[in-house]
């Protein structure tokens, strides 16, 4: 078909327009917009991204919505998760759990527990916390019930680090219980007293108190001897006055021994281990002959040198602000001039991670898994850029206004109020979208979208093996189609366009093919 053909055809199809169908793509964005999204998903999007629908096919229900940046929820079979005003709120919901959090104001999850059967009913456990207004119930799968309304009265099991808890009108009176130590508590904390099968302990703080604890609770059974005591701790006058025996089990050469006339002077002493404060926490210095370590701190926090020598302690040099090395638990940490310079590298039992950070101005890591030949990368340089890119995946934004560390679960509530183009590619596809979804381009094995709002739009697909252009101009008004040996054709006008199918191609683009059209 000659060119003036083609004018003419398309002037008789913008008098002879008709609208899209409902299985179409029609763009009108920012305002609305329905499209195929890659891998054969259908996504509507309104207000520039405010209002987003997703279903994975045209025949599915929808596994997301999100009124951004509000709320976004997502769920796959029985299992389902909702963000409300990130980070504050999470619902999590599958597998017979229950979790509702809006922090740090409350919290109530609820397991369902049907292998207990009480009189009436299956038995759930559930546990819900008000903090503000000190509220806190739980029931569990046996029956038992716990109810606190704080500071009034109340009895808890298995919250915070203790085993149980009781209290009534507190600080006056409260009862704890953990680690099989039971604590009576008046005026917390100035008078308490702590009774046990292995030590006792008592407090009339901050005058005197005293905490002794033997090792009968780590004695082999039938044993004759009289366990060792594990601690034994005084305190006079808190904090000045302290003195303390630990790791008694040891025996007399290796327990340690620590006394303290606070901020003065403080000492401690373990087999060939010494230590010395003076002007607590300014100057200090600790030494072990045995295996070559040593600590010095003048003053503390600006230079701190520590040699480990043969002892599992870290390494350490800090002159700070302007230097410091950390050498220790799997871990070298660097900063120049901090915390504006730092790198670090970690290491785990399924690879490692390397940070480096220019603050506020760069900041990165590396992320490299055992197995793995492509390690996961994340970059940011900050206002104006950020991409991660792993194994299956990449993503990118620009500008990156969010000056936090690696946050993705806010970017996705609140990047696209100010990202000017974005990309989240995976397993063969890819999405690309600008600034209230003016511009969008989705990319799979076997077709490529690409639209300008109702401008321009084209779509590239494989039909009997020959490669395909379809273009719509105008939201729909004009629309031809370019086959590979075939020539152009006209198609039908298509209001408000671009009117492809939502339905996916099923005929794979070769890698090789180029995707632009003859």
């Amino acid at each position: 078909m000659s060119a003036p053909s083609l004018y003419t055809c398309l002037l008789l199809a913008a008098a002879s327009s008709s609208c899209a169908a409902l299985d179409t793509e029609r763009n009108l964005a920012p305002l609305y917009s329905e499209h195929w999204t890659a891998g054969g998903g259908v996504g509507i999007e309104s207000l520039g991204g405010t209002v987003l629908t997703h279903r994975p096919s045209v025949e599915a229900k929808l596994d997301s919505w999100a009124i951004r940046p509000l709320f976004i929820h997502e769920w796959q079979d029985d299992l389902s998760r909702t963000e409300f005003l990130h980070p504050l709120g999470t619902v999590t919901r599958g597998e017979g759990e229950f979790t509702w959090n809006f922090l740090p104001i409350a919290r109530y999850s609820r397991k369902d527990a049907p292998e207990v059967k009480t009189r009436n009913n299956f038995m759930d456990r559930y546990t819900l916390l008000v903090l503000p207004l000190g509220l806190y119930f739980s029931q569990f799968p046996d029956g038992r019930r716990v109810r606190a309304a704080f500071p009034f009265l109340g009895a808890t099991d298995g919250f915070l680090t203790f085993d149980h808890i009781e209290f009534a009108l507190f600080p006056l009176y409260m009862r704890t219980e953990r680690d099989g130590r039971t604590t009576w508590h008046w005026l917390f904390p100035f008078f308490s007293y702590t009774d046990s099968d292995d030590g006792e302990a008592w407090r009339f703080w901050p005058l005197v108190g005293h905490n002794q604890r033997d090792g009968s609770r780590f004695a082999e059974p039938g044993a004759e001897d009289e366990p060792l005591p594990r601690y034994d701790r005084w305190f006079f006058l808190w904090p000045i006055f302290q003195y303390q025996k630990n790791e008694q089990r040891l025996g007399p050469d290796e327990e340690e021994t620590s006394w303290t006339v606070f901020p003065l002077i403080g000492r401690t002493e373990q087999g060939t281990f010494e230590s010395t404060t003076l002007l607590w926490p300014f100057l200090g210095y600790s030494r072990d002959p045995a295996t070559g370590f040593y600590s010095l701190d003048f003053p503390w926090p600006l230079i701190n040198i520590q040699e480990p020598g043969t002892s599992a302690r870290a390494r350490r040099y800090r002159f700070w602000p302007f230097y410091s090395i950390y050498e220790g638990d799997g871990m070298v940490a660097r900063s120049w001039a901090w915390p504006l310079v730092q790198h670090r590298v970690e290491q785990y039992r399924d690879g490692e991670r390397e940070t480096f950070s220019l603050l506020p101005l760069y900041q990165s890591f590396t992320r490299t898994y055992e197995g793995e030949e492509q390690p996961t990368q994340w970059q940011k340089l900050w206002p104006l850029w950020q991409h991660e890119e792993g194994p299956d995946h990449v993503k990118s934004a620009l500008p990156a206004l969010n000056p936090l560390w690696h946050t993705p679960a806010f970017d996705r509530h609140y990047g696209w109020l100010w990202e000017l183009y974005s990309k989240d590619a995976r397993d063969g596809r890819s999405h690309e979208r600008s600034w209230l979804g003016l511009w969008r381009r989705e990319v799979d094995p076997y077709e490529v979208r690409t639209s300008l709002a109702g401008i321009w739009s084209r779509r590239t697909y494989r039909s009997d093996g020959a490669l395909t252009h379809e273009n719509s101009l105008l939201f729909g008004l004009f629309r031809w189609r370019t086959t590979e040996g075939e020539g152009a054709d006209l198609l039908p006008p298509a209001l408000p366009g671009p009117g492809w199918p939502l339905r996916p191609s099923t005929e794979p683009l070769e890698p090789t093919t180029t995707l632009e059209a003859p």
